[in-house]
């Protein structure tokens, strides 16, 4: 069978190392489209891409009818912490059932990956299930409302529900404006404990997504799979960008000034005024969440560098991307 990728928001974070992965690192030639309402961060990509916002019912139809993917990776997303309301989420809702329509109605598609997050069950103990959720965000919650348009569309066609853990490496925007552009400064504090998180490097959750358009359709079919690494202590991979960025000591502070600052965040961010340290980060620092990954390395596999490489990368790219 001639694959055909299409691949929605194949601009961003997560998209560029998959579109990387699958046309400079695939045997043959790949036959791939991006739609995306941003043009891809690298010139390299412009031949594959094309404007589309999922929102728009008959642009994206009209796309996939006169392409005819084989093959869907849906990764587009809104993902701004400023939104206030499920409203406002309109791509992780409405955008998901246009293109549930779209592909129900396309006979060339026979696989689907649908992208949400592990903010659909967060800080709550480890799922029983699949569709048990409780979302963290509002944005949590709106992939769990997208989730659950998936399984109640009776799709005809093979399916995946992907949940990424805390992704980083190259092209990740949200680590250069945020974790690392503090650590740099020198400005980070580390609270005085250590807990367990899941992280993942974005090579690992490329290899795995593509893995699963490999594996066995009974394996991936109405299945859905945590992606990323084993879960690690987060002062572990603090250290070891610290290590990199700022070659002091990394300074240690007791938890309840974490606690004032994220209250006096929340009262900054409710008169519009910036501030460092809010609620959402304070939970994320202090909150252990590790996801048994058992299920996902049984049938995808683990990823195919080491801890230290990840990092390694991760920081080249962010080194060099800072330099220009």
């Amino acid at each position: 069978m001639n694959i055909k990728y299409l691949i929605t928001g194949g601009s961003g974070f997560i998209g560029t190392n998959l579109i990387n992965q699958l046309i400079y690192h695939k045997k043959i030639k790949v036959d791939l489209l991006n739609i995306d309402i941003a043009k891809p961060k690298l010139s390299t990509h412009l031949m594959f891409w094309k404007y589309c916002n999922i929102n728009n019912y008959n642009l994206l139809t009209k796309i996939i009818d006169s392409y005819q993917p084989t093959h869907i990776i849906h990764l587009a997303a809104e993902a701004d912490v400023r939104f206030k309301s499920l409203n406002d989420f309109t791509t992780n809702i409405n955008g998901v059932f246009n293109l549930c329509s779209a592909i129900n109605d396309c006979d060339s598609v026979k696989r689907v990956i649908f992208t949400s997050t592990q903010y659909v069950h967060q800080f709550n103990g480890q799922p029983q299930k699949d569709d048990e959720y409780y979302p963290f965000t509002i944005y949590g919650e709106s992939k769990a409302k997208g989730e659950q348009i998936v399984r109640e569309f009776n799709l005809d066609k093979i399916w995946t529900i992907i949940r990424p853990t805390n992704i980083y490496g190259p092209f990740n925007d949200v680590y250069v404006k945020g974790l690392f552009k503090v650590i740099r400064k020198g400005y980070y504090f580390h609270p005085n404990i250590n807990i367990i998180r899941s992280y993942g490097y974005v090579g690992t959750v490329v290899e795995q997504i593509i893995k699963i358009f490999d594996t066995k359709s009974n394996l991936v079919n109405c299945k859905t799979f945590y992606l990323g690494d084993e879960p690690i202590q987060l002062l572990r991979f603090v250290k070891a960008v610290h290590n990199y960025l700022y070659k002091e000591k990394l300074k240690i502070a007791p938890i309840w000034l974490f606690r004032i600052a994220a209250f006096i965040g929340e009262l900054a961010k409710s008169m519009n005024y910036p501030f460092p340290m809010n609620k959402v980060r304070y939970i994320n620092m202090v909150t252990a969440n590790p996801v048994n990954m058992n299920e996902t390395f049984k049938v995808l596999g683990k990823g195919s560098l080491c801890f230290d490489e990840r990092i390694n990368n991760t920081i080249n790219w962010y080194l060099n991307e800072s330099s220009q």
